[in-house]
């Protein structure tokens, strides 16, 4: 026997409340998103940076654009 592959679900940035019904994506996303980036919050750190201040409107923006393409 060979051995077992499982595939692990990517998971969608842009699903911040982590919802599982309906619409994945809603208002409540973009909220939560805001939330966790006023509460500085790593998450809110969309596009990775390492520079200071970690949190930018570079985030703001990566998360309308994670945002726009939609899950899967």
């Amino acid at each position: 026997m060979g051995p077992e592959f499982g595939y692990a679900i990517q998971p969608c940035y842009a699903n911040c409340d982590n919802s599982t019904t309906g619409s994945l994506l809603t208002a409540n996303d973009f909220q939560c998103f805001l939330n966790k980036f006023a509460a500085g919050e790593s998450y809110a750190n969309c596009d990775g940076s390492t520079g200071t201040p970690s949190l930018t409107a570079n985030d703001f923006q990566c998360f309308l654009n994670r945002f726009a393409e939609g899950c899967e």
